[in-house]
């Protein structure tokens, strides 16, 4: 299986205007004035108060833009009704308000979703490369502590870079079809190619081969 990771779309053309969304003063969630909050990987079964809006030259996409997605993704109807046909961690599409010209827009969600994938890692088989100016260590995973205590060290230094070579999944994956790993949205090429035949707008992907399944 071939997986890819998915981005919003940054093609003026397309979308517009980067970011399509922006929150208007009656938000919430993520308000310098709140202390409303999701943490990564937490799936409520309510969120705090989300009201967004449309951009002046933005044009509507099935997926929009935002500077701050909260950990999820926002979605139209229409990319939800694919997507809950596929395999997917837990999950959950919360509803907000989205405005276009003071004018409520509907069908569209925060789409919020997690697995720790690290449980489904062979850890001795996959690697990873520490670079620093010109040394190169390559390490195999180990386990998620030593990746992550690795990884912490390209926060302390700006000249140590972290690069995944290769991530063998185990048996146990459940073969997901959207997921999130070190900091990207991965989906399946079953679930891209759902994406492609229903037209699907507001998106951008990039092969991600380092993942290799048993």
């Amino acid at each position: 299986m071939k997986y890819f990771t998915i981005d919003e779309s940054i093609d003026l053309d397309i979308i517009g205007e980067y970011p399509q969304v922006s929150p208007t003063e009656n938000c919430v969630l993520g308000s310098p004035f709140s202390d409303k909050r999701l943490s990564f990987g937490e799936i409520p079964n309510k969120i705090p108060y989300l009201e967004l809006e449309f951009n002046k030259r933005a044009k509507k996409t099935d997926l929009l833009s935002s500077y701050n997605s909260h950990w999820g993704i926002l979605i139209n109807e229409k990319i939800k009704r694919i997507i809950v046909n596929f395999n997917i961690p837990t999950s959950k599409f919360y509803s907000f308000i989205l405005l276009e010209n003071r004018i409520i827009i509907k069908d569209y969600y925060l789409f919020r979703f997690y697995d720790d994938i690290f449980q489904y890692i062979d850890m001795e088989r996959s690697k990873f490369i520490l670079k620093w100016r010109d040394v190169i260590q390559e390490f195999c995973f180990t386990s998620k502590e030593f990746y992550l205590s690795k990884d912490k060290k390209t926060f302390e230094d700006f000249e140590t870079e972290l690069i995944i070579k290769e991530v063998y999944l185990l048996n146990s994956f459940p073969k997901y079809d959207i997921f999130h790993f070190e900091g990207r949205d991965i989906i399946s090429e079953k679930l891209l190619n759902a994406f492609i035949e229903n037209n699907i707008t507001g998106y951008e992907v990039s092969t991600y081969d380092v993942l290799k399944l048993e």
